[in-house]
Formats: C-alpha cells, structure tokens, sequence
C-alpha cells in the first residue's frame, strides 16, 4: 500500500538542451536553416511532452539554448502545464546581449519558471569551469537530453562534454544532427 507521500512524490521528467553557438554550427544561419532547426527543437519537445515530460532546462547561450528556450515557450502556449528554467552559469552572462539577443534573452527570462544563476560575477579565467558546473547542473537535474550535434562525430568542446555526462548517467538523448537541417 502506498503511503500519502508515495503517492504524492512523483517528479515531473525534465529535460536539457545542448547544442552548438551560433559561430559553431555546420550549416550558414541563414533565416530559412534556423527556422528548419527550430521545427525540429519543437518536435523533440513534442516527443518529450507525449513521454510525460514537462520541465525543460536551457543554459541560455545564443543559438541551440536560445532555440530551445523559445521552442519550449511556443509549446507553453498549446500546453501551460510545461516549464522552462533558464540555467545561467554566472551573474551578468547576459550582459554583453544587444539588439535581438537581449530581446530574445530577456522574454525567455522573462517567461521561465525560474532563473537559476549558478555562480555569482566570475573573471574570463573561470568561463570554461562554470559553463561545465552549467551543463552539469543541468544534467544531474534532467531524465532526458536534446542534442543538437553529430552524434558519429562529436568535436571536443561543450556540447561533447555534455552528451558523455548524459551517457554516463544512463539518461536518453534525443540527437538531431544539424547536417541534415
């Protein structure tokens, strides 16, 4: 027999989103590739969503995070019992945004269940670690992981780093290759 905090104890499946910068990607940004790319990002939320997922997590870097963010907040519209947390690896990430990106940055911040800063002001030395410490948060809290990469041919850099920690976890990882957009 289930006690009453059995029966109450059950925590909504959250997913992460990792993926390639802006500068990084294997294809041109052009307007028409990011549209195809964000279809995509909708369609593993979907998928995700029809699995009992409902929490998604973005680290809030500009091209696949961003993406992601604004894939799960057009879904919010259709279905409110979904929520994004934005995981901010360090105060004032978002500082050096102008024009579109900071728009984008702060409507998603705006959205969001909640903003997680993870680390308060920290020096260029520190960026790397704390970008780690991000992505790690991210998959210690997540059951599931988008991935905007290559998985045949992962290059060494975060998104890499993030889909092994995944892997070592033993969480799925939905893969959407970027060279197919």
């Amino acid at each position: 027999m289930n006690t009453q905090n059995e029966l109450f104890s059950h925590k909504p499946l959250s997913a992460a989103f990792t993926g390639y910068r802006i500068s990084k990607l294997p294809f041109e940004p052009t307007e028409e590739n990011i549209h195809r790319l964000k279809a995509k990002l909708k369609e593993a939320v979907n998928a995700l969503y029809l699995k009992g997922f409902r929490t998604f997590y973005s680290g809030m870097c500009n091209g696949v995070d961003i993406w992601g963010a604004e894939a799960v907040l057009e879904f919010k519209n259709e279905f409110p019992d979904v929520s994004l947390i934005c995981a901010v690896p360090f105060e004032g990430h978002g500082d050096k945004l102008k024009g579109e990106e900071l728009e984008a940055y702060k409507r998603i911040t705006d959205n969001a269940l909640r903003v997680d800063v993870l680390k308060g002001r920290i020096t260029y030395r520190e960026m790397a670690r704390a970008f780690n410490e991000r992505n790690k948060y991210m998959v210690d809290n997540s059951d599931a992981l988008i991935a905007v990469c290559n998985k045949d041919s992962l290059t060494p850099g975060g998104t890499a780093n993030t889909v092994k920690m995944a892997q070592k976890k033993g969480i799925d990882i939905i893969f959407v290759n970027p060279e197919e957009i």
